[in-house]
């Protein structure tokens, strides 16, 4: 959806999606330890910082 989003050049209601997208990514890290996964625990925490900065960003635009 994100990635649709900005395809057609819209960004309402973009922050909101890639702040839920950032918080599922933190269920996954989640999930990752809880199993002692560390490469998935690792790659989720980046990815939601990815999401929640970019979050971030748009909202500031």
């Amino acid at each position: 959806m994100t990635l649709f989003m900005l395809a057609v050049g819209t960004r309402t209601g973009l922050a909101p999606i890639l702040v839920v997208a950032g918080l599922a990514q933190l269920g996954d890290a989640a999930i990752g330890v809880g199993r002692r996964n560390w490469p998935m625990a690792v790659t989720c925490v980046g990815l939601a910082t990815v999401h929640l900065l970019s979050a971030w960003w748009v909202a500031g635009q």
